[in-house]
């Protein structure tokens, strides 16, 4: 079994959902373990598939970082928009272990973080509301979520 420090919170494996239980990720490894997530979901779609399910419960955290499990079956509804989007309420959730609004997708100028702000977490949040824009088109593609988050991770 693999010991954590007390800073990440984690002894050996467990699930982002039973995680977020008691807070939000330390920002380091929030950065780690979105850029892990964000990577996988790449893969899928270079390979022209689609996630589907992403959410918490389908996110494995272990000390080092984190893995995405598989989805438990084929979605017709499954695209890479969805994808981008459930990624930012995931990255969302990392920062603040809470759910984005409720039945509304945030609008950067509008929603829950302040422009103004600034640093990591505050960039990092920014990035969730871009991912969970109100028009699928303007979704940034996941090949740069995955370059933005890894330089946040600098």
């Amino acid at each position: 079994m693999y010991r954590a420090s007390s800073r990440i919170g984690l002894v050996g494996e467990e699930s982002l959902a039973s995680r977020l239980a008691r807070g939000p990720l330390p920002l380091p490894f929030a950065l780690r373990c979105a850029t892990d997530v964000a990577a996988a979901l790449r893969e899928l779609h270079e390979a022209g598939r689609a996630h589907g399910e992403l959410s918490p419960a389908s996110v494995v955290l272990c000390p080092t970082g984190a893995s995405l499990l598989p989805p438990n079956g084929l979605r017709a509804e499954a695209n890479p928009s969805a994808d981008v989007a459930a990624f930012g309420a995931l990255l969302y959730q990392m920062l603040t272990a809470r759910e984005p609004p409720h039945g509304a997708l945030l609008v950067p100028e509008k929603g829950v973080i302040h422009i103004g702000a600034s640093g990591p977490r505050a960039a990092a949040t920014r990035l969730a509301a871009r991912c969970l824009t109100t028009s699928p088109e303007q979704a940034p593609p996941i090949r740069m979520v995955v370059t933005e988050v890894r330089l946040l991770s600098v």
